[in-house]
């Protein structure tokens, strides 16, 4: 049976860029991060948009496999080879998703859910490697966390420049 991936259907898409991952995790100041704000939701547009074309692809397939279910458990020739041309297409838009995704990676951002418009910027706090924490909707990055922490550790980044 035809398929297609399922890694951008999650609810939650984090990216594959981690500091322990990337060689050398790009560092940016707030006033750099928030430059970067622009063009990071033009990424998360474009992810959403993108996700969404998979969601549909995968329930056209699901539909075709059921519909082309004989009595006996196999499919008909007809609809398999509509389902293998989805799944191709289907390919296809998950290499897209996964360009974008690294295309936000490069520019410094860390997507950690996709849905909430959760990203990260990676920036230096007393030596430490911490994280800028900025959600879509708000208007600049205001929060920070370790890298143990998550969105519900962030703490005001007035606290990065009374440090």
């Amino acid at each position: 049976m035809a398929s297609c991936p399922r890694d951008a259907s999650r609810s939650s898409c984090v990216s594959s860029q981690t500091p322990e991952r990337q060689s050398k995790p790009r560092i940016l100041t707030v006033e750099q991060a928030n430059r970067l704000l622009p063009e990071v939701r033009v990424f998360l547009a474009a992810l959403r948009t993108q996700r969404a074309a998979l969601e549909t692809l995968e329930q056209a397939i699901a539909v075709m496999e059921l519909e082309g279910l004989r009595a006996d458990g196999t499919m008909d020739a007809a609809r398999q080879a509509a389902a293998e041309a989805k799944a191709a297409e289907c390919s296809t838009q998950m290499e897209q998703f996964q360009e974008t995704l690294h295309q936000l990676d490069a520019v410094g951002c860390q997507l950690k859910d996709l849905n909430a418009g959760l990203v990260d910027f990676f920036t230096v706090h007393q030596g430490q490697l911490v994280c800028l924490c900025w959600k879509d909707g708000e208007e600049s990055v205001r929060f920070w966390h370790t890298l143990d922490d998550s969105f519900a550790g962030r703490r005001p980044i007035t606290e990065l420049a009374n440090n």
